[in-house]
């Protein structure tokens, strides 16, 4: 039979059961100021995604150029193959451009290992 955290409570000593309900309380108070913590970085991480995406073009240690679209924070969200000059990097760019804005687009996740 399951008992129940006040029945083995009440079996405590009075000075016993004010110990066990204070770190209760703080656990609980812990809890709050976690879960709080947790919202504030998650919205930290959507603000940071929030805002335009961008493109840049750079030029690699070997010469070799490729595009990046990153979010608003900086993160590259995807890199170009490389591309021997700079016109190709930005022709494929605006192919990607194009290809990506007439898009029907749906997420398919897949899972390595499931």
């Amino acid at each position: 039979m399951a008992t129940s955290f006040e029945d083995i409570l009440a079996e405590l000593p009075a000075d016993r059961q004010e110990r066990i309900l204070r770190r209760s309380r703080s656990l609980m108070d812990d809890t709050s100021v976690l879960e709080a913590t947790l919202a504030m970085e998650e919205d930290a991480e959507r603000a940071a995604l929030a805002g335009p995406l961008s493109f840049v073009i750079q030029k690699d240690s070997s010469g070799a150029f490729r595009f990046q679209l990153r979010a608003p924070n900086g993160e590259v969200l995807y890199a170009s193959v490389t591309f021997a000059h700079k016109a190709a990097a930005l022709d494929a760019l605006t192919t990607f451009k194009r290809s990506v804005g007439a898009a029907d687009l749906r997420l398919d996740v897949e899972w390595a290992g499931a």
